[in-house]
């Protein structure tokens, strides 16, 4: 622009110092008679282009507008058209880079969020319990880590082998429990002085909810061993051996509570065996009928 206007004005120099100045006598001035010489066309395109020149060098500097002078060129600011960047809320931020041969857009996204590890679930510890009693006092009622459920224990009692837990002949049926109402699957066992029934059965208890609501195996005064169900107070007979047993001395009596299987031992032997899904879950008892003399030892209880 600089060299423009340099050329501009040494041009306007040359065409104007090269004129004769020619000056109307005064007659012909006062009249406003034309001169003998008009100003060249040359000139005055000169001078018109020099303020144009100026108009386009003030609005250049003013930086207001962008003036085009043909296609491809323009003088001024050029303001930015592009769209301000996405800051959307989980929109990814796309990042557009230009190459000689062709535009290629880059997509950055962001990492997602890492989850913290999740620590697996352990399974529950299969049941485990065992009593003999040994660590309990004589008169002890009801013994440690046991509660009556119902009726009337005498307690702690010195019997010929150590400590035992005696139901008397003038309680009525009657739950000594123990153990989680948690525990489903496992096994429970006793012995059981058989010698002093007289009237009705003792056993041992699973899945005890309530003394209206368990499973029973037992042996009765009639030398039977029973797996019974109790619900709402009612019993049910689920099995029951078809022969007379032995019941002098002491027997283990072990009912084993698989989902819905159930099984009946005496002294080792599967006698009894049934299927039943009343309950699912629950503590273990000592169970007595009313008026039966019982003592229990060893009390076990397994997964």
């Amino acid at each position: 622009m600089d060299r423009f206007d340099r050329h501009l004005r040494a041009e306007l120099h040359r065409e104007f110092d090269a004129q004769a100045v020619d000056t109307p006598p005064p007659h012909r001035a006062r009249y406003g008679q034309p001169a003998g010489r008009r100003p060249p066309v040359r000139a005055m395109a000169l001078v018109t282009a020099a303020f144009a020149i100026g108009i386009l060098v003030g609005l250049v500097y003013e930086g207001s507008s962008v003036i085009s002078l043909g296609p491809g060129h323009q003088l001024g600011a050029v303001p930015s058209t592009a769209p301000p960047p996405s800051t959307a809320a989980g929109s990814p931020a796309t990042v557009s880079t230009a190459s000689p041969s062709a535009g290629a857009t880059a997509t950055v996204r962001p990492s997602p969020a890492r989850r913290p590890s999740s620590t697996p679930v352990q399974p529950p510890a299969p049941p485990a319990f065992s009593d003999d009693f040994e660590a309990d006092q004589v008169g002890a009622n009801p013994p440690a880590g046991w509660r009556a459920g119902d009726g009337q224990w005498t307690g702690v009692v010195s019997g010929s082998g150590g400590h035992v837990v005696r139901h008397g002949s003038a309680a009525s049926l009657s739950h000594l429990v123990a153990g989680s109402p948690q525990w489903a699957d496992y096994a429970v066992s006793a012995d059981v002085r058989t010698d002093l029934l007289d009237l009705g059965f003792a056993g041992v208890a699973g899945r005890y909810h309530d003394p209206r609501n368990d499973y029973e195996c037992g042996v009765t005064v009639g030398g039977q061993l029973v797996l019974w169900v109790v619900h709402d107070g009612d019993r049910e007979v689920l099995d029951a051996s078809g022969v007379s047993l032995d019941l002098s001395g002491d027997h283990n009596v072990r009912l084993d509570m698989r989902g819905n299987r159930l099984t009946c031992a005496l002294d080792g032997t599967v006698l009894l065996h049934a299927t039943d899904s009343t309950f699912s879950a629950g503590s273990i008892a000592l169970v007595a009928s009313a008026g039966e003399v019982a003592e229990f030892d060893n009390v076990r209880v397994g997964g």
